[in-house]
């Protein structure tokens, strides 16, 4: 696949299957939660401004949600009040 068609399965799997942002899944299975896998994903992937401000605007909380934790962790502290 390339970055672009990475992105937007990720993107869809995102907006399909998140249902809460906590890093572990519910249950007494110690797993990691959908959106951390999807996150972990995309620091793989690594994700330019456009990705990013692609998931900004999506009306998905969760969504959203998920592109701020992808900045708090690769965005210096003092850039990240730029978004």
């Amino acid at each position: 696949l390339e970055l672009g068609d990475s992105f937007q399965l990720l993107l869809n799997e995102a907006k399909e299957k998140i249902s809460h942002l906590e890093p572990w899944a519910k249950g007494i299975q110690r797993m990691p939660s959908t959106a951390f896998c999807i996150l972990f994903r995309l620091f793989q992937i690594g994700l330019h401004r456009g990705h990013v401000e692609t998931l900004l605007a999506q009306s998905s909380a969760y969504v959203r949600c998920l592109a701020y934790l992808y900045l708090r962790y690769v965005c210096h502290p003092s850039d990240l009040w730029n978004w």
